[in-house]
């Protein structure tokens, strides 16, 4: 959908798992419009460049609510996004 605008909100969270890698975490939740309830998934897999970390994040964000603004339906999804660092 070109034009629309994405919104978005986050947190950060580093896991370590072994000496030398580590899995770095970030809580996202997004806000993505849609012209019909129908379109609106249960889950959304979110991919993005992160200028902080100079990585991909991705992972799959959960539909949290649905709320009609104007003709358009606004999708709020959340969860984890991440990628493996060392």
């Amino acid at each position: 959908m070109q034009g629309m605008k994405v919104e978005i909100e986050s947190t950060i969270q580093t896991i370590e798992i072994k000496p030398n890698i580590f899995r770095y975490e970030k809580e996202v939740t997004i806000r993505k419009p849609y012209y019909s309830r129908d379109d609106v998934p249960s889950t959304y897999y979110y991919r993005y460049y992160d200028d902080t970390t100079q990585k991909w994040m991705d992972g799959d964000l959960a539909l949290q609510s649905v709320e009609k603004s104007g003709k358009q339906f606004v999708a709020t999804f959340s969860g984890k996004v991440g990628c493996w660092m060392n």
